[in-house]
């Protein structure tokens, strides 16, 4: 009986190694393409195995995770360095998807713009806040190189998903370069999160539609846009569209020209 079990042990181990042989024999094209549908931070483990090392490198899909690293400072820094790192090592000509989820508070950024302001009209600053709105504006500049990344790589699918966290104000918006309004190559562009303002919205995916010929799928979120306001601005109350603002501004949308006969936007 133990002769048997052995026997039968002996050959899944051959059956395994014969395994990862045949999978270590395919051709690089196939083996990034098998990697490219990892997560990214699994593909890149890989880099452990000599066969795969240089194929992260290669990867058609790149996706990031803030949750992957938690929340705190230190979680956000060491998510910051590790797609920093991830996109320098990168070396394939072009990608077919980007995608980000990634927290952002960049309600911070109007505070780095007038802390000089409120020392002048004799308000206290708070330098901790201070601190954290210079952090959240790097944050920002580095989600746009990101982005500029994609777009230089020839994105075909572009996926970003903003989670805004603390208590958002009406300036707590984030503006996409403009770069990806431009690009014809997109086949399909998810905007998720973040807040956002009205003319905005309408304006840039306007644009997005005239240039986008090959564009099939425009996914985009209203439920945190924001209605413009010069009062709400100045009294720093968040003023968001009412159900029936958000209907007439969907409609809006859907009314927009659009370069591509196969495009189709999804409004949630």
């Amino acid at each position: 009986m133990g002769e048997i079990v052995e026997t039968s042990s002996k050959r899944q181990r051959v059956c395994e190694e014969e395994a990862v042989d045949r999978i270590r024999s395919l051709p690089d094209s196939v083996l990034i393409h098998i990697l490219s549908c990892l997560p990214t931070k699994d593909a890149i483990r890989t880099v452990l195995v000599p066969r795969f090392r240089h194929l992260c490198n290669f990867l058609t899909t790149l996706t990031f995770n803030h949750s992957w690293y938690g929340t705190g400072e230190e979680g956000c820094k060491d998510f910051l360095d590790y797609v920093r790192r991830v996109l320098l090592d990168h070396q394939n000509g072009t990608i077919d998807k980007f995608a980000l989820k990634v927290d952002v508070n960049f309600l911070y950024s109007k505070k780095v713009e007038n802390a000089n302001d409120d020392i002048d009209d004799g308000y206290i600053v708070d330098y901790e806040d201070l601190y954290l709105a210079g952090f959240e504006e790097r944050k920002a500049s580095e989600v746009d190189s990101w982005i500029h990344f994609a777009m230089r790589k020839n994105v075909k699918v572009l996926d970003l998903d903003f989670l805004v966290y603390g208590e958002p104000k009406p300036d707590a918006s984030y503006r996409l370069p403009s770069v990806v309004f431009r690009e014809k190559q997109l086949k399909t562009v998810k905007i998720y999160g973040g807040y956002i303002t009205e003319p905005y919205v309408i304006d840039t995916v306007e644009f997005l539609l005239k240039n986008a010929t090959v564009l099939e799928k425009l996914e985009i979120s209203t439920k945190k846009t924001l209605k413009h306001s010069h009062q709400a601005y100045s009294s720093r109350q968040k003023v968001e569209l009412t159900t029936e603002q958000r209907v007439e501004f969907s409609q809006q949308l859907l009314s927009l020209p659009r370069a591509s006969p196969r495009a189709v936007i999804h409004i949630s």
